[in-house]
């Protein structure tokens, strides 16, 4: 189950997991680190570890994700331009 959640304070993922495990105890929860929110603004924020002990097996980063895929590609032109045939 995917926790699409307004902001980024703890309280609402961790409300979300408690709900969630009173009804379905051995559900994996989703959580979407989105990069809407301001994570680095937070004093205390909710860490990868802390989720996981929540539940939430599947984190997601998609701006990260899309970042990192677009590196890769152009890393991949990029050797290929320079080695043509051999990259």
């Amino acid at each position: 189950v995917w926790a699409e959640l307004s902001n980024a304070s703890r309280e609402p993922a961790i409300e979300f997991a408690n709900a969630m495990r009173k009804t379905h105890p051995n559900l994996p929860l989703s959580f979407n680190y989105s990069s809407s929110f301001k994570w680095s603004s937070d004093s205390n924020p909710l860490t990868f570890k802390e989720l996981g002990e929540l539940g939430y097996k599947f984190i997601f980063i998609t701006l990260f994700a899309a970042h990192a895929g677009m590196y890769a590609t152009w890393n991949a032109m990029e050797e290929l331009a320079r080695d043509q045939e051999q990259a």
